[in-house]
């Protein structure tokens, strides 16, 4: 008997050992990803686009970066003309707007993603931003792994009117 379950023992162990032995991990060479297969619009990358203002002289990127966005809200700002339908009215407008900055600064691709109530509005803040490429130059274009590159940025804007 004890012969017996010694036997059936060491079986079912040799089974078991058998099947960590045959459990051996393969390494894989790491894919090659081809140029086609990069996704034509990014939404984030190494280094996000950038309202291109000439009085923005920063020595790191994250400086640059803040004196931009600064520059751009000041732009808009000065440039937006409040529709007078939403000025009577009294009424709050919120709105988003997505565009793609392309690798050579452009903008494009503009859609109203919030804010369909007031397309007045919308259209004045899609002209607005449209106006930063015609008066300062494009935009400093995003830059992933060493390259410019597209990339979508999705852009809110709210305004009170009391």
């Amino acid at each position: 008997m004890k012969a017996l379950y010694l036997f059936f023992t060491l079986l079912y162990a040799s089974s078991l050992f058998s099947q960590e032995l045959s459990k051996t991990t393969t390494i894989q060479a790491p894919s090659i990803i081809l140029e086609d297969s990069i996704p034509t619009i990014f939404r984030i990358t190494e280094q996000m686009p950038m309202f291109r203002d000439t009085s923005c002289h920063a020595t790191s990127y994250q400086k640059q970066k803040t004196c931009s966005d600064q520059k751009l809200l000041q732009f808009i700002y000065n440039h937006i003309n409040y529709p007078s339908t939403l000025l009577e009215m009294g009424l709050e407008a919120t709105v988003v707007i997505s565009f793609v900055v392309q690798a050579n600064g452009y903008l494009d691709d503009f859609k109203i993603i919030r804010g369909n109530s007031n397309p007045v509005f919308a259209l004045e803040f899609i002209r607005v931003l449209q106006l930063t490429t015609d008066q300062n130059g494009p935009w400093i274009p995003a830059r992933h792994q060493g390259r410019n590159v597209p990339v979508q940025i999705y852009f809110p804007c709210r305004l009170n009117f009391n």
